[in-house]
């Protein structure tokens, strides 16, 4: 699989978790803008919102930071990886 960006990732865990920017931003209690920044590579999450954003998501932190898949990977983690891999 190649190698995706955090905004790559994050996108694609936001539509697997079926949800969106806006809701993320108001479960982890962070702006809109922020979301969307990191969305599109302009700007990264601090590591404690990440882990907000991926227990939010369903995703481990480790992968939607760039990690490969673990054994014990969540279906939504799944569907968001496939999703990116059928996006190359």
């Amino acid at each position: 699989m190649s190698e995706f960006f955090l905004g790559d990732r994050l996108k694609a865990a936001i539509k697997a978790a079926g949800t969106n920017q806006s809701a993320l931003a108001r479960k982890i209690e962070i702006t809109v803008q922020s979301v969307q920044q990191c969305a599109e590579g302009r700007a990264c999450f601090a590591d404690d919102t990440m882990t907000k954003a991926a227990n939010a998501l369903g995703v481990s932190v480790g992968w939607l930071s760039g990690g490969a898949l673990s054994e014990n990977a969540s279906e939504t983690e799944c569907v968001a990886a496939v999703s990116l891999a059928m996006s190359v």
